[in-house]
């Protein structure tokens, strides 16, 4: 390699990104290729709105098992965007900073459900989208969203989702998780536990499910959804789920749909919410306001305990 390209290639690959024990190929500040930070490892994209980390077919950042305590950090104009995920964390103790565009055909960052776990923050100027699912939760993350969080195809069980395997984790969200308007989703869904799943959101921004979707499928547009485990996609009478976190809303929690027992807040036929849910901003739905469901054959709809406090602002 001639010196002068050698340079050329290294003043591309400060400009755009600095990592730290990953190996990554870099020309004229686009980086193509999977980035797979080590332990201990930082990503930064700078925030020059010609740089991005962007490879074809593969996710953008891998932080594989064992990579523990990574850091990426994606400046206002970055890019990071991959197919299927724009951020894959298969490790814990990760933390993301966004503040550009993170983006993926399935989901836009991805906490692994068994072993992901770490901090995510979307600033003012971030956003994180994905065609199938914005974010995906892992154990024991926290999410804090002050940007946009937003789907761009109909969102697969939840714009921000949380599978059985994840517990204890929070979200505070300032910003806005939206559905993606004229498309189908939740803003924010979780399957439950029988044997009980806790964790904690707090919205004074917007939590907005789009489309008209019915009630049962996975696209349901509810602003809030409390679920339990699917059979073959379906919500059959063979699972059950509890809830025992809280909720607290001074936003806005919405859902666009007029089908079955969709709403702004919904835990669903066959769950049991025995958490609280403190309202002093908005709640409100098409078909439902807030929803409680029924028993089915395998059990929930068992609210003993539960707690509703809706504040004289709260509507």
């Amino acid at each position: 390699m001639k010196m002068t390209h050698f340079r050329r290639l290294r003043q591309a690959f400060i400009a755009c990104c600095f990592v730290t024990s990953a190996a990554i190929n870099s020309a004229d500040a686009q980086i193509t290729t999977t980035v797979t930070p080590a332990a201990g490892g930082t990503v930064t994209v700078t925030s020059d709105s010609s740089t991005f980390i962007q490879p074809t077919g593969a996710n953008a950042v891998d932080i594989q098992a064992g990579a523990t305590g990574v850091t990426i950090d994606n400046n206002a104009g970055g890019v990071i965007a991959g197919d299927p995920n724009g951020i894959r964390v298969d490790a814990a103790d990760a933390t993301i900073n966004n503040s550009g565009a993170v983006s993926g055909t399935t989901n836009g960052v991805y906490f692994d459900n068994a072993q992901g776990s770490g901090t995510l923050d979307n600033t003012a100027t971030g956003t994180i989208s994905s065609d199938s699912r914005a974010v995906n939760i892992g154990q024991a993350s926290t999410i804090n969203n002050a940007g946009q969080i937003t789907g761009t195809g109909n969102q697969r069980n939840g714009t921000v989702y949380a599978d059985s395997a994840s517990n204890n984790f929070s979200i505070t969200n300032t910003g806005t998780v939206d559905a993606g308007a004229g498309l189908e989703g939740a803003a924010f869904s979780a399957e439950l536990s029988s044997g009980g799943t806790d964790f904690t959101i707090d919205n004074s921004g917007s939590l907005l499910g789009r489309g008209s979707a019915s009630a049962g499928v996975a696209t349901a547009g509810d602003g809030i959804r409390l679920e339990r485990t699917r059979v073959g996609g379906a919500l059959d009478g063979t699972t059950s789920g509890l809830f025992t976190g809280t909720i607290t809303n001074s936003g806005t929690v919405s859902s666009e749909s007029s089908n079955g027992t969709t709403g702004g807040f919904r835990a669903v036929n066959g769950t049991s919410f025995q958490g609280t849910l403190e309202n002093s901003g908005t709640i409100s739905g098409v078909q439902n306001g807030v929803y409680f469901g029924n028993a089915t054959p395998a059990g929930g709809g068992d609210h003993t305990g539960g707690v509703v406090n809706n504040s004289a602002s709260g509507t």
